[in-house]
């Protein structure tokens, strides 16, 4: 099970956006000191040119130039997380015509029509609200959050 949470870093007052499995803390999202390696982010990991990368040595990931150095509270970590989510979101129509839900947007009334994806969390939307800032809203706060994934 992971377990992700804001915590502050050892021997520090600082903080990062971490998941904890197994007594193994690593920091996530932005706070993550790895990044994808640019040259072969776009090949699968078992790919030769992947596998051959210069950069990366076929690991797929690089230590960032600029690390997060924390955040000093817990809420600016998961801030920093939730920006990292909102980065990665995605957009994509809604494949059926029925059942017609309306937006999660609150107080909208409108047909949702596309669904914004957020982390593991889908979200349904009309044309008007299809945005970054609203799908932000709509997430919430990141908190902690417990998964099997």
């Amino acid at each position: 099970m992971n377990h992700y949470a804001a915590r502050q870093l050892e021997n520090s007052k600082l903080w990062h956006y971490t998941c904890k499995n197994d007594n193994c803390v690593r920091a996530v999202g932005y706070c993550s000191p790895w990044e994808i390696c640019p040259d072969c982010k776009d090949k699968l990991p078992h790919q030769a040119e992947a596998q051959n990368c210069q950069l990366c040595q076929g690991k797929g990931l690089i230590k960032s130039e600029h690390p997060c150095p924390g955040h000093a509270t817990p809420e600016e970590a998961e801030e920093h997380y939730k920006q990292y989510l909102l980065d990665h979101s995605e957009f994509y129509s809604k494949t059926k015509e029925w059942p017609k839900d309306k937006c999660n947007v609150a107080k909208c009334e409108n047909e949702g029509t596309i669904y914004g994806r957020m982390g593991n969390n889908d979200y349904l939307l009309c044309d008007l609200h299809a945005t970054k800032e609203a799908l932000s809203d709509v997430y919430g706060q990141v908190g902690q959050i417990w998964s099997s994934y």
